[in-house]
């Protein structure tokens, strides 16, 4: 990534954060984004819709096939979780184009969180 493109995502992630991307802080909040897919789509106790996308980059130096992906062209990838109105919760970028959504997810802070227990997500029910 060229360092124009680098600092404009920053500067633009620095902005918006605040506004656009609210990670749930405690249960109520992860209750309340569980009630609105339930209340929208009848989807009981679902805490975020996630998923991946590919954004075709030029080979990085050095990486050999790592950023080449299934689609047999390079790529960075991005997952992101919304609520139930489509505002962004969780957003993990920049991994390799041959890693799948699955992969991604398994190595985040968000996978990481909840494995330890550091994100306070509901009990079961």
């Amino acid at each position: 990534m060229s360092g124009v493109m680098f600092e404009t995502a920053i500067a633009i992630y620095d902005k918006l954060t605040s506004t656009c991307l609210k990670f749930p802080a405690s249960a109520e909040e992860w209750k309340a984004i569980a009630g609105g897919f339930w209340e929208k789509w009848h989807f009981p106790n679902c805490l975020g819709a996630i998923d991946g996308k590919h954004f075709k980059v030029h080979c990085p130096r050095n990486t050999g096939s790592q950023y080449f992906n299934y689609k047999q062209q390079f790529s960075s990838l991005v997952l992101a979780m919304c609520d139930s109105n489509y505002i962004f919760t969780y957003i993990e970028s920049g991994s390799a184009g041959r890693e799948g959504d699955a992969g991604v997810f398994s190595h985040s802070a968000l996978y990481a969180g909840l494995e330890s227990r550091l994100v306070k997500v509901l009990e079961p029910s």
